[in-house]
């Protein structure tokens, strides 16, 4: 374990996951801090609006956030998989 972190991201949920990989893939050094296990909490049952089920399909913000997180999703599953070594079974 590293004796130094330049960010400490709290809650490892399908937000927190995201910002402490996106930061680490530039270089810095991350630390992730969960109570309990990675993805326990709330990103189970939000899926960190990824699904575009629950999402308003009226113009604003809200609808172009599910659509940005659903395309940025489809993008990087090949990347998380060949780092992972794990079928994300998307």
């Amino acid at each position: 374990m590293a004796n130094s972190t330049d960010v400490v991201v709290v809650g490892a949920g399908v937000v927190g996951c995201s910002v402490a990989y996106y930061l680490a893939r530039e270089g810095a050094a991350v630390t992730l801090l969960e109570r309990e296990a990675m993805g326990s909490g709330a990103s189970a049952h939000a899926t960190g609006s990824l699904s575009l089920l629950g999402a308003e399909f009226t113009p604003g913000a809200s609808f172009q956030m599910a659509r940005a997180a659903y395309s940025e999703f489809r993008e990087i599953v090949p990347e998380l998989e060949s780092a992972t070594g794990m079928d994300l079974l998307y």
